[in-house]
């Protein structure tokens, strides 16, 4: 089971699907953006369908909650997914208010997922979301990718937190 906290905005699973299909994202699955391959293709499309808001922004990041225990929803039809250019992830707990200390969002970031947010996703909060998936597999491959990919938000290494930050 994961917790992330990430900075973005929520888009709605069926936008999701619409965009996709007109969009002729064909290495995306609309119903797991967490994969590797969606996410690749999804950043792709956006760099090429955006490229104005996506040139201030790094590489973007899909998280999708998950409570494997809703019988409501199934994985992996949740009726929306986050669309991140911060992600911290922790199998226990995050320090919210240190970790949203040590990683200030530039404002030509933040102005730039404004701009996706309006063109994706308009009327949706722009903000700090702590998301839950319990998806173990996928806590595995995250914690694996975070090791390699992982940005650190302070030079402190006692209070570094690992976050995907952008480097303006």
């Amino acid at each position: 089971m994961s917790v992330f906290l990430v900075h973005g905005f929520r888009w709605a699973r069926n936008d999701i699907r619409i965009h996709v299909v007109l969009q002729e994202v064909d290495n995306a699955a609309p119903n797991n953006l967490m994969s590797g391959d969606s996410e690749e293709a999804m950043n792709e499309n956006f760099r090429d369908l955006y490229p104005e808001p996506m040139a201030n922004l790094p590489p973007l990041r899909f998280i999708e909650p998950l409570n494997p225990n809703n019988e409501k929803f199934k994985y992996p039809s949740e009726p929306y997914a986050f669309v991140a250019d911060v992600v911290m992830q922790s199998e226990d707990y995050i320090d919210v208010t240190k970790t949203m200390n040590q990683c200030q969002i530039p404002a030509a970031q933040w102005d730039a997922m404004a701009d996706l947010r309006d063109i994706l996703a308009k009327g949706e909060k722009i903000g700090w979301f702590v998301v839950h998936n319990g998806d173990r597999e996928l806590a595995k491959q995250e914690r694996l990718e975070k090791e390699e990919h992982g940005v650190r938000c302070t030079d402190n290494e006692e209070d570094a937190v690992e976050v995907r930050c952008t480097e303006l």
